[in-house]
């Protein structure tokens, strides 16, 4: 959603892992691992440094972990140089997962207009809540960073008490916790995409079809034009992302939080604050800076502060993601276990 607009019919699926390698890029990344996994009845895209999911002798032996929720779109692959940096600097094992229905795996995910229930706000946050039981060793203290709406979804995860005792700290960057629908971005989504929805699932529809040198060339293009987030994973992230049936998640996950995310969660924050991190940005026009005021004003003492290093919501596309790992990897080393 940040990128787009600032620059009972279950298939039963196996929940078996999925690794698999890609050429090029990404082997480059060290002690990379990625593949798809069934949660909640839909494949899921799950990116690791330093330990995959099953490895839980090497992650429990580290003791720690960050694990990074994603905005929206949930594509992982948008974040991997910046969660790159973070496994370099903190020599943790990293792991990202995305949003249901926002990565498409080779075979069948259920139907969006028959399994709503998968994809809106409460079914992507229990999708996280699988992954963590599942794959989470107990003795592993997480790190969890939340993202734009990922802020709101690791959130709600610490209302589980066994769940919150398990987190050293969460960090929710540019988060989107209150009155999404009456922000800047919110009414332009509703007031005017709404409209043209129709349209972009069909020139997304033709881009789909092109070969791919052509798509490559147009995202660069566009990336030179409005930001610098020029990398190969970048781009290939775009292209991921270009495909009407992904369009269609992203855009019903959107309009779901406009439904769902209203009043800010003031007892929630009041009880977790101690393990709160909440980094806002000076111009976003997802979680305005008076929505840090109100935090601060509802929530006295509360761990928040406003970005001076002018990074946009959309951080890991619009700035060199280094920025933003420098801004984490200080935040985590004052929380990590002695």
């Amino acid at each position: 959603m940040e990128l787009l607009l600032g620059m009972r019919n279950v298939h039963m699926l196996t929940s078996a892992c999925f690794l698999f390698d890609v050429p090029g890029y990404r082997n480059n990344m060290s002690n990379f691992k990625e593949g798809f996994i069934t949660l909640n009845y839909v494949p899921t895209h799950v990116m690791t440094w330093g330990g995959w999911i099953d490895e839980t002798d090497v992650i429990s032996k580290k003791k720690e972990l960050l694990l990074l929720f994603t905005g929206n779109p949930g594509v992982a692959l948008f974040y991997s140089e910046f969660l790159q940096q973070l496994h370099d600097k903190l020599k943790m094992p990293v792991w990202v997962i995305s949003h249901a229905g926002h990565e498409l795996p080779s075979g069948l995910i259920p139907n969006l207009e028959k399994n709503q229930q998968l994809y809106d706000v409460e079914g992507q946050i229990m999708n996280k809540k699988e992954f963590l039981k599942r794959y989470v060793p107990r003795g592993c203290k997480i790190h969890l960073l939340g993202h734009s709406v990922g802020a709101y979804m690791a959130l709600n995860l610490l209302k589980d008490d066994d769940f919150a005792e398990q987190v050293q700290a969460s960090y929710l960057l540019f988060p989107v916790l209150e009155n999404i629908a009456k922000t800047p971005n919110g009414r332009f989504l509703s007031k005017a995409v709404v409209h043209i929805l129709w349209l972009v699932y069909f020139l997304a529809g033709i881009f789909a079809a092109l070969p791919t040198f052509i798509q490559m060339t147009l995202i660069s293009l566009y990336l030179r034009l409005f930001g610098t987030g020029t990398s190969t994973t970048v781009k290939q992230g775009v292209i991921q992302l270009i495909n009407p049936k992904i369009l269609r998640s992203v855009f019903f996950l959107a309009f779901d939080e406009m439904k769902v995310i209203k009043e800010l969660d003031v007892e929630l924050i009041k009880k977790r604050k101690e393990k709160l991190i909440i980094y806002y940005g000076d111009h976003d026009r997802w979680a305005p800076v008076s929505h840090y005021e109100n935090l601060i004003k509802s929530v006295p003492n509360v761990q928040a502060m406003v970005c001076k290093k002018g990074l946009d919501h959309a951080f890991m596309l619009c700035k060199p993601s280094y920025l933003m790992a420098e801004v984490v990897e200080e935040m985590v080393q004052k929380n990590r276990t002695k």
